[in-house]
């Protein structure tokens, strides 16, 4: 759903409603996460920084694989939210566009972010993720992909048209494809999930 300023502040009661009604065709919203999670190779002690944490959901699911968690969101009342259901996770409040990460991280992960940033904003999130890594260190991403078949594929286009920003439709349609390299990072694993209506991945950065 399309939120701007404040209005992740006032949608933070309803996010997590939001978001099971949203995963529920794709098994529910918990195996839907666990997927991804597990798609990231999240391993015990890895040092994972999450940027647009929201409410938690991913963060929970973080910290009980073994991970200790540095989770960033501009809004306070998602933020809130988030450290009663992650209170083992270390939490800050920031516009992930502007947090400047130190490079100690194993992973950063992005759950549905990119789709909501302008290309601008996307490219300066990817840099900043590559330069917060360790040697050896992966970022995780999963968001919207139009790579499912048709009919499917014409219905996301139509929620992303209704639902979302036109950001999002430009990253769905290429993200995956073209924005990463330009951001000097290489697709290690990608899997189609949520029946190709969305992507996960990891990626390593390129070879210079």
């Amino acid at each position: 759903m399309q939120v701007t300023g404040d209005l992740y502040d006032r949608l933070a009661p309803f996010y997590d409603l939001m978001s099971r009604s949203l995963l529920f065709p794709f098994g529910g919203d918990t195996r839907f996460r666990k997927q991804v999670v597990e798609a990231w190779n999240i391993q015990r002690d890895d040092r994972v920084l999450e940027l647009g944490c929201g409410t938690g959901l991913m963060t929970r699911l973080l910290v009980d694989r073994g991970a200790s968690v540095t989770a960033v969101d501009r809004s306070p009342p998602m933020l809130a939210r988030a450290r009663k259901r992650a209170p083992e996770a270390t939490f800050v409040e920031h516009d992930a566009v502007d947090f400047i990460p130190p490079r100690e991280f194993d992973r950063v992960v992005l759950s549905y972010v990119l789709h909501e940033l302008d290309a601008r904003s996307r490219a300066t999130v990817l840099a900043r993720a590559r330069v917060a890594l360790v040697t050896g260190g992966m970022i995780g991403i999963v968001d919207f992909d139009d790579s499912a078949r048709q009919p499917l594929r014409t219905l996301i286009d139509l929620y992303l048209r209704v639902a979302e920003p036109p950001s999002a439709r430009e990253w769905a349609s290429h993200g995956f494809g073209t924005e990463l390299p330009a951001a000097g990072l290489t697709l290690a694993t990608s899997s189609a999930i949520g029946w190709g209506t969305a992507r996960v991945g990891l990626c390593v950065p390129s070879a210079r």
